[in-house]
């Protein structure tokens, strides 16, 4: 099993989900696997690395959609206005308030030694995740805790709480997770190549009381 958890030092997640206009007030939570694959490659494209290969094996081993442990989350929002010229427009910033932080977990995943180094090292050198202003922290746990968030099979019925996140396919590649949002919109894609849909069941979150 490969665990990962990530602490928001600000107790703030700021993240759009994917073709949400950001005025709509929508807050992605949890995090897209999507998101979080772009997040390790962006980190690995910062340092100048010369691993591709093993960068590539990595992500191989974490496209299967994760499960998720949470914590309970409230959603807020802050509105600036931008001067646009003459006048201003509104820009909302929609927020997840989870103290507690979350863990991405992928039962059945074992890495080899060098994409665990290359992963504990990506992890130690992500410092926003999300908008900017996410700022985090990230490691790996040696358990992922219980999973309140899980991947449903392609037909599966659910009957309570579920989210539709934005998740890599099987053989997701390299490019496609690099593919800039302005080459998609020139390409009229309505959503990356190598990425899917996927519903997560959402199991209830428990408030821990604090002794």
């Amino acid at each position: 099993m490969v665990a990962v958890e990530i602490q928001f030092t600000a107790g703030r997640y700021h993240a759009n989900p994917w073709g949400r206009h950001v005025n709509e007030g929508s807050a992605e939570w949890p995090p897209s696997p999507w998101r979080f694959l772009r997040a390790l490659v962006a980190v690995w494209r910062s340092r100048a690395r010369n691993d591709e290969d093993v960068l590539r094996a990595l992500v191989t081993r974490l496209a299967p959609s994760p499960s998720f442990g949470l914590s309970p989350v409230t959603t807020g929002h802050s509105r600036h206005y931008v001067p646009t010229g003459a006048t201003t427009r509104l820009a909302l910033d929609t927020f997840v308030s989870c103290p507690q932080g979350v863990t991405l977990r992928w039962a059945g995943v074992s890495l080899e030694e060098g994409e665990g180094r290359l992963l504990d090292e990506l992890l130690s050198e992500l410092t926003y995740f999300g908008r900017a202003d996410s700022w985090c922290e990230a490691r790996r746990c040696p358990h992922g805790g219980a999973a309140h968030a899980y991947p449903l099979e392609p037909g599966a019925t659910h009957h309570g709480a579920a989210v539709t996140l934005l998740c890599a396919e099987p053989q997701v590649t390299l490019e496609q997770l690099e593919l800039t949002p302005a080459q998609m919109r020139r390409k009229r894609y309505n959503r990356p190549p190598g990425s899917r849909w996927v519903t997560f069941a959402l199991d209830p979150v428990e408030v821990t009381a604090v002794p």
